[in-house]
């Protein structure tokens, strides 16, 4: 709905330079755009004499908001003679519109008049004979068929240029043939809830929700500057809850001003009824506000809904189902089984068009679409068979997510899985295997994302499930002890997690026979623990048996039965052998602890060796952009830092941080191992100033993920501090 009040300077070009000393009944001058289109919807001046036109009413107490989009509407329709202003039912497509004609009628840009069509439920072309004869003074042939009789209104319309809205379009091949001859002094605004998609003569500008500071100044406007301003935090809330969306806004604004309540009783209000709260709805017998809002919210989204096909309908009512997050359409293609793939895509097409549903592989519903859909849901009378079928599906789904090489669009499935955990948790509650599942998928996907927190609390989740399901040697129980003791790990609690991990190695020796992948799994996760935990020579020697048992597993398997996951495996393991050699390296000399006749160099040369042996074969396997090779280049990174090969580590750093902003985002715990890396890097080089820059990066992720007492956090902290004071002794 239009801005706040505008300065001068702030004024719109165009606006302004046609408003520059305007006198329309008295000397009323540019300032301030809003308190000119206040003043004619007031009818405290007269509007401009000898300008046809039958613009509707607007029942706008302050237009805010759009005054951009007034400016690009206007330059738009000077370039081309036809444009279309699409969105969502409620956006405010109509009171655009409107605005727009009352300003552009009051500095006289359309001398021959502004004609206002109602396109939706009456005929256009009667419409426009009947404003020629009542307007222009016109007498079309009256025994002609209507459109010889609309060409001859055309033909015969005032001189200067016309505005003519087409408002609440359903169809555009229906008006096509009553609309004024292209390239002409007629210029046709139209507004629809459809997306259209047609190209030139049509020229399109798509409505979006209001920005949080004009959604604030609409509701200061109904309820007052002091009050919104004493309850700001609530507003904002209010203003989230509604979507941002003009029509909800102004419904919920009238209403609490009406009432004389405070805005947290009305969300309390809106939590309790939602969509179905009278605050939402227009009493079409109260007409002295509304004007020209014909419809609450409901009733404005049940016009979408009709024209929506039976598969869009369902679609619909599918997605309400997901969070109110990006949905990603993988996703819903894996949930939704009743469709065909191209039935599918027509459904979501039939959504967009109506503005129903926005987005590209990732998705998402307005919040009252939302809430709407949801509605339509409920009243079905299978709606818990379907919102069973949909947690039981999630579940599976999340059962078998394990992502070869994770992404940063890993983070776009958890709050549909948490969703299910939080709101459909009892249909899976008599199928404790399906909950098991959801609790599998949640902790992988936190886990790959960072979130060792949360990760921790569905495997604990998982593993009470096991547990009370199973006996105590189960393959399930033993999975989840080794899924938790990862967790520990990657919390830095080392003792938790050899204890998960210790009770895991138990179960499957007892479970499988020794030459087992899952034996091997166990063992080197072990073998991972106890180089973590090093105590010198007593927790390097039991890492480095349990990683040579797992690598002498996963070769005899291999050579078994050779297949591209057991040789994957034994990449993994010459790749954790290396980090082995490399930190033991570095404790003995750190340390100065004498190693006989083998020294931390021969250990570098050592791991060297290993990691480019993983490295060739994941990259031979995976490509070289798979988070696995990328791991790789990070461990041959260091390991050049420590043979004091600079050049290759820096080289190797640069690339692998690259690769990783790419696969997994910007924010990602490994993206700051990198940063922290380089840091050292530059800083054994003296190189200071690219070492804090480096580190600083890497610090600022940690607190972001870990917060500011995780063992990594406070080691990158004491890590730069260190290298800050030695660079001002330097």
């Amino acid at each position: 709905m239009a801005n706040n009040q505008f300065e001068e300077n702030q004024l719109p070009k165009v606006q302004q330079e046609t408003l520059n000393n305007l006198s329309v009944g008295g000397n009323l001058t540019v300032g301030d755009i809003n308190q000119i289109l206040i003043v004619i919807q007031q009818n405290g001046i007269p509007k401009p004499k000898g300008i046809p036109q039958n613009i509707l009413s607007s029942g706008t107490i302050k237009f805010v908001g759009r005054a951009e989009i007034l400016e690009q509407l206007h330059q738009t329709l000077e370039q081309d003679e036809r444009v279309i202003i699409q969105g969502m039912g409620g956006i405010g497509k109509t009171e655009l519109a409107i605005q727009y004609s009352l300003v552009h009628l009051l500095v006289n840009t359309y001398p021959g008049g502004i004609c206002w069509l109602r396109a939706r439920d009456e005929d256009i072309g009667i419409q426009i004979v009947d404003f020629a004869k009542t307007k222009l003074g016109l007498k079309p042939p009256s025994d002609a068929k209507l459109l010889l009789q609309i060409d001859f209104c055309w033909s015969n319309w005032s001189e200067g240029n016309v505005l003519i809205v087409l408002d609440d379009v359903t169809d555009y091949r229906k008006i096509e043939s009553y609309l004024p001859p292209q390239r002409s002094r007629f210029k046709v605004l139209i507004t629809t809830r459809l997306q259209l998609d047609f190209s030139h003569p049509l020229r399109f500008l798509t409505l979006d929700v209001l920005t949080e500071a004009s959604a604030f100044d609409l509701l200061r406007e109904w309820i007052g500057k002091e009050k919104i301003d004493q309850q700001l935090d609530d507003t904002k809330a209010i203003c989230e809850r509604l979507g941002y969306l003009p029509l909800a806004l102004n419904l919920v604004g009238r209403y609490v001003k009406k009432r004389k309540i405070f805005i947290a009783e009305m969300l309390k209000r809106l939590e309790e009824k939602g969509l179905h709260h009278k605050a939402l709805d227009v009493d079409q017998k109260d007409r002295t506000w509304t004007l020209n809002i014909q419809r609450g919210v409901t009733a404005a989204f049940e016009l979408s809904w009709e024209e929506l096909s039976e598969y869009a309908q369902k679609l619909g009512c599918l997605l309400s189902l997901f969070a109110l997050a990006p949905i990603p359409w993988d996703l819903v293609e894996s949930v939704e089984k009743g469709m065909d793939k191209e039935e599918l895509e027509d459904a979501r097409i039939n959504l967009e068009e109506l503005h129903l549903l926005q987005g590209d592989n990732l998705y998402k519903l307005h919040q009252l679409i939302r809430e709407f859909f949801q509605d339509k849901l409920n009243k079905l009378e299978n709606s818990d068979i379907l919102k069973q079928n949909f947690a039981k599906t999630i579940a599976t789904i999340a059962k078998d997510i394990f992502v070869e090489s994770p992404s940063k669009h890993i983070d776009d499935y958890i709050p549909h899985l948490a969703e299910v955990d939080i709101y459909f948790r009892d249909y899976l509650n008599q199928e404790r295997k399906s909950l098991r599942w959801l609790y599998i998928g949640l902790g992988r996907l936190h886990s790959y994302g960072g979130y060792y927190t949360e990760a921790k609390r569905y495997c604990e989740q998982c593993l009470n499930i096991s547990r009370q399901s199973f006996e105590e040697y189960h393959v399930d129980v033993g999975d989840d002890y080794n899924s938790l003791g990862l967790i520990f790990y990657y919390l830095s609690q080392y003792q938790e997690a050899e204890q998960n991990l210790q009770k895991s190695l138990k179960i499957r020796e007892k479970l499988f026979d020794k030459y087992h992948p899952y034996l091997a799994e166990i063992n080197n996760n072990l073998g991972m623990i106890y180089l973590a935990m090093y105590d010198y020579e007593k927790d390097y020697e039991k890492a480095e048996i349990y990683l040579k048992k797992s690598l002498n597993i996963r070769q005899e398997i291999f050579r078994l039965n050779s297949s591209k996951q057991s040789e994957l495996d034994i990449a993994e393991s010459f790749n954790n052998l290396a980090g082995l050699y490399s930190n033991k390296g570095q404790t003995y000399e750190s340390h100065s602890i004498w190693l006989g006749s083998i020294s931390s160099q021969n250990l570098y040369n050592q791991a060297q060796k290993l990691c480019h042996q993983a490295l060739d074969i994941r990259e031979k396997l995976l490509g070289k952009n798979h988070y696995d090779v990328i791991q790789n280049q990070i461990n041959l990174a260091e390991i050049y830092r420590l043979l004091k090969n600079y050049n290759q580590a820096e080289l190797l750093g640069i690339r692998a941080l690259d690769s990783t902003q790419l696969l997994l985002g910007e924010k990602h715990l490994k993206v700051a191992d990198i940063y922290n890396n380089l840091g050292v890097i530059y800083a054994e080089q003296k190189k200071f100033q690219e070492a804090i820059k480096n580190i600083e990066q890497a610090l600022d992720i940690f607190q972001k993920i870990l917060g500011n007492q995780h063992p990594r956090t406070l080691a990158t902290k004491k890590n730069l501090q260190t290298i800050r004071e030695e660079s001002m002794n330097f």
